[in-house]
Formats: C-alpha cells, sequence, structure tokens
C-alpha cells in the first residue's frame, strides 16, 4: 500500500479500507482482501490451482461477499445491502439465487 499513488487522495484511501473490512472473511485485513491493483497480480495468479471458469469464480466472490456483509450487520438485510452498495430487493433476490438462509 505504501507504493501505491492513490490518485483518489484519503476518499479513495478510505472507500478501499471501508470495502476491506465489509468483504474480508477475517477480522484483519490481508493483501488478498484489497484490490488488485494495490498488490502483484502474482498472489492472485496464485490463489488458483488448476483451470479457473471466470464465471463459477465471480459466483464464489459474490456469495461470500453477501455472507460477509449478512454477517457483519448480525442479519440485518437492509444494512447489508447498504454495505454492498445494492437495493435490499437486489440482495433477496441474490441470497435466493445462493440459497442463503438466515
Amino acid at each position: 500500500m505504501l507504493e501505491y499513488d492513490f490518485p483518489g487522495n484519503v476518499r479513495e484511501l478510505k472507500n478501499i479500507i471501508e470495502r476491506a473490512s465489509v468483504l474480508a472473511p477475517n477480522p484483519v485485513i490481508t493483501p488478498a482482501d484489497l484490490p488488485a491493483d494495490l498488490h502483484s497480480g502474482d498472489d492472485v495468479a496464485e490463489s488458483f490451482e488448476g483451470p479457473v471458469i471466470l464465471s463459477e469464480a465471480l459466483a464464489q466472490t459474490e456469495k461470500r461477499c453477501l455472507l460477509s456483509a449478512l454477517a457483519r450487520t448480525g442479519g440485518n438485510r437492509t444494512k447489508a445491502a447498504e454495505l454492498l452498495g445494492i437495493s435490499r430487493k437486489n440482495l433477496w433476490e441474490k441470497m435466493k439465487h445462493y440459497e442463503i438462509t438466515l
């Protein structure tokens, strides 16, 4: 992070930290929880074994984000939707798609 230019200044840094704190699966934010442009692409490539099917990787990531937001808000769907930047209806539809129940 020290080497990143932060073209958006403090607002961009704040946004990155807020997003990582919502989406990180653990209480400690690791480089893997940060946007790819903050660290080398090698770390991302090494996290996959075998062929990578983009649609499956995106679906897994989306489901993980939904679960993380719901966990951080204690299951409050309205607050989880706000954290994710989507509507409550959209959150409900995604929860149904990924068979997430509370």
